[in-house]
C-alpha cells in the first residue's frame, strides 16, 4: 500500500497541521 501525503499548501491541511493547540508552538516558530 503506497503512502498518502498530505500537500500542506492545502487549507485543509494547513488547518490539520497547525489548527490545533499542540502544534502553536510550531506555527509561531514557523512565522
Amino acid at each position: 500500500m503506497p503512502a498518502v501525503y498530505i500537500n500542506p499548501k492545502t487549507d485543509f491541511a494547513f488547518k490539520k497541521i497547525f489548527g490545533s493547540t499542540e502544534s502553536k508552538d510550531i506555527l509561531i516558530s514557523f512565522l
